[in-house]
């Protein structure tokens, strides 16, 4: 079954900030737009955020990152999904 979109979506933003928060996560959305130089961002990253998670580091600017980073079973060895 195919997922629908909102009319507004940018599914190529989505997979920016999560390929992103793979490689660079946690991070915040400036450091996001400093490594791709890309602004308007910012709806990429709130279509996804149930998919994210967020901290606050110690300045309290939020870190986001891929949530399941942080859900991973312990009986999924590295490397396995």
């Amino acid at each position: 079954m195919e997922r629908r979109r909102n009319a507004g979506s940018d599914p190529v933003g989505e997979t920016l900030v999560r390929r992103y928060l793979a490689a660079f996560g946690p991070a915040d959305t400036a450091d996001l737009r400093a490594w791709c130089g890309l602004t308007g961002l910012r709806g990429a990253v709130a279509a996804i955020r149930e998919q994210l998670v967020a901290f606050r580091d110690e300045r309290g600017r939020e870190l986001l990152d891929r949530w399941h980073t942080y859900s991973m079973d312990k009986h999924f060895p590295p490397g396995s999904t």
